[in-house]
């Protein structure tokens, strides 16, 4: 019996996480929502996080930054890429000498969720448009059974601002 059950958790699995709602298969481009500029602002006046995605083209580039006193305080770049043929989204942290892939495990709507299990923190990274100009980010890892994390909302602005 649990091997029944086992077999049906996978199998939903890999349908959910490997095909879109109406059964065809998820590609870069069905991640395009994400793409374009999107800010929140610190705790200062002149503070700011601001993360710009381009658009779909086989592969999207990001850039997250940090902005304290005009001055950049932290930076990571990111790509979303197909990697031995799963959609994953790889960050490159500032000072990071390798970069930490995050497979793609479940996209429904407006909402992707990443996860890279052996990674310390994050483990998962979920994205997700609320509405056409709400974009709602949550890392999250499992500690000891219990699931931690944070999160937080950007808005969409044009990409001339910051």
């Amino acid at each position: 019996m649990k091997n029944i059950i086992w077999v049906l958790i996978v199998g939903l699995s890999v349908t959910a996480f490997g095909f879109g709602q109406d059964g065809s298969k998820v590609t870069i481009e069905d991640l395009g929502w994400m793409s374009g500029c999107w800010k929140k602002k610190g705790k200062t006046e002149d503070s700011f996080t601001m993360e710009h995605w381009t658009r779909p083209a086989g592969t999207m580039l990001g850039l997250n930054r940090r902005v304290k006193n005009g001055r950049v305080e932290f930076f990571e770049y990111l790509r979303v890429e197909v990697s031995d043929g799963n959609i994953s989204y790889v960050a490159r942290p500032m000072g990071a000498k390798v970069e930490t892939p995050f497979k793609l495990t479940s996209l429904r709507n407006n909402e992707a969720v990443f996860e890279n299990p052996v990674h310390v923190f994050p483990q998962r990274i979920v994205f997700l448009v609320t509405d056409i100009v709400t974009f709602a980010v949550r890392v999250e890892a499992d500690k000891k059974g219990k699931t931690s994390g944070f999160g937080f909302s950007m808005k969409k602005q044009s990409c001339d601002q910051n």
